[in-house]
């Protein structure tokens, strides 16, 4: 368990209740714009390069995870530039958790275990998108705007994902918190990015999707 005094020593608040890790140490580069008021947590990534992400410490403190749900909203400008979403690396793998959004498909990764999901969306349009793994059955699943689009089992059975990596929003690690490719790069806006310790059921994920003021991860917001 965390000590109290880590709101001093690595911004984080942290919550023993609910065990709810809150980062609020953001690293802005040029080309990030983050809404006025603070709270929505929108950013838009306005340009395709590697200079432009978002730059997440995950507390070396917290407990392995068994199971997880990644969900955000996002609306790429054109999807012609598709890119990386969601990057979570270790120093020993560089894909850990991977989401990425490109032409006619997405990209979920586990462990460097790589999944496309096929499926055709529109540009300019805000979209919900959630991704859980948990380690009991090896199941994962995949949704967007509510709906389940894939799933698979027995992926990854009674593995953990540690929790001192690093999450990279709008870009693809190939090493350790960099590595960034232009190609890969997300350009286009990103709202709402919340991680639970935790796979949601549908039920959740569907309320999600539907109220974008609805929903709080516990790990990480």
């Amino acid at each position: 368990m965390c000590p109290r005094n880590m709101i001093q020593k690595t911004r984080f608040k942290y919550y023993e209740d609910y065990v709810i890790f809150l980062h609020n140490f953001f690293f802005f580069l040029p080309g990030l714009i983050l809404d006025a008021n603070l709270t929505d947590f929108q950013l838009t990534f306005s340009s395709k390069a590697v200079t432009n992400y978002v730059s997440l410490d995950v507390q070396s403190c917290a407990e392995p995870l068994t199971a997880f749900t990644v969900c955000l909203w996002s609306k790429n400008v054109n999807i012609s530039y598709g890119g990386c979403l969601f990057s979570y690396s270790l120093t020993e793998e560089s894909n850990e958790i991977l989401i990425c959004d490109y032409v006619d498909q997405f990209i979920f990764g586990v462990k460097g275990d790589i999944s496309d999901i096929d499926v055709p969306h529109s540009a300019n349009v805000f979209l919900h998108i959630c991704a859980s793994w948990e380690n009991a059955a090896g199941s994962w699943k995949f949704y967007l705007n509510g709906s389940l689009l894939q799933s698979g089992s027995d992926f990854l059975t009674d593995e953990v994902i540690p929790s001192n990596g690093i999450v990279i929003l709008g870009q693809d690690q190939d090493d350790y918190g960099g590595g960034f490719e232009q190609e890969q790069s997300f350009v286009g806006q990103m709202h709402r990015v919340n991680m639970w310790k935790r796979a949601l059921t549908a039920e959740e994920i569907y309320e999600l999707s539907k109220n974008c003021s609805y929903g709080v991860g516990n790990f990480m917001s």
